[in-house]
């Protein structure tokens, strides 16, 4: 609405509002690009969720216990402890892809921080083989793993290092096994076509 002068009512003056939209984008800007965000449960772990992913802050971050898109479920296991027999315990990450860092990884695209974790049973063939504890859900898989199972038609292997680097274990098709010498010590993994 405006006076009889043309000034608009009840509005501040067009130089200021100008200055507070500069300053409201620049904010959004910032928060956005993460800047003064304090990741919500970065070094405390995630809370549980029966979905895939789990949003802890709108597309900042996310943990997951499932990079396998496989539609026949054709993945790579990793658990997080195993029973007095010596097998995976259902606490597990799946995947059918190779992982640069069992950390996570970043999506320049989205701005998404993503974070590797095991979770408790989400994946039905890590609770139909499993004993149902639920140590470790929750935690980072990066030096954590303590057994893998292979049910992709690919070898898989684990490694030391991040970048598929230092000593490994490799895993054919339906193969599995502890870790061995790599147990509590794993940080990157590859998928690649077995040879012969």
């Amino acid at each position: 609405m405006r006076t009889a002068n043309g000034k608009r009512k009840g509005y501040p003056p067009v130089a200021w509002l100008n200055g507070t939209r500069i300053a409201l984008i620049a904010a959004a800007a910032l928060l956005f690009a993460g800047v003064g965000m304090a990741p919500a449960a970065a070094s405390g772990g995630a809370a549980e969720s029966s979905s895939e992913e789990t949003a802890v802050s709108a597309g900042a971050i996310i943990y997951t216990s499932d990079r396998c898109y496989s539609p026949d479920h054709r993945c790579f296991i990793l658990e997080y402890t195993v029973d007095a027999s010596g097998w995976g315990t259902g606490v597990c990450f799946t995947s059918d892809r190779n992982l640069r860092s069992h950390t996570g990884h970043y999506d320049k695209i989205s701005s998404t921080q993503y974070f590797y974790i095991f979770r408790t049973g989400e994946w039905r063939e890590c609770a139909s083989y499993g004993s149902g504890r639920t140590d470790g859900s929750g935690q980072s898989i990066r030096n954590n793993a303590a057994f893998g199972y292979n049910k992709d038609t690919w070898c898989h292997a684990v490694f030391y290092h991040e970048d598929y680097d230092g000593a490994y274990i490799v895993y054919p098709p339906n193969s599995a096994g502890l870790l061995g010498s790599l147990r509590n010590d794993n940080a990157s993994s590859r998928a690649y076509p077995c040879s012969g």
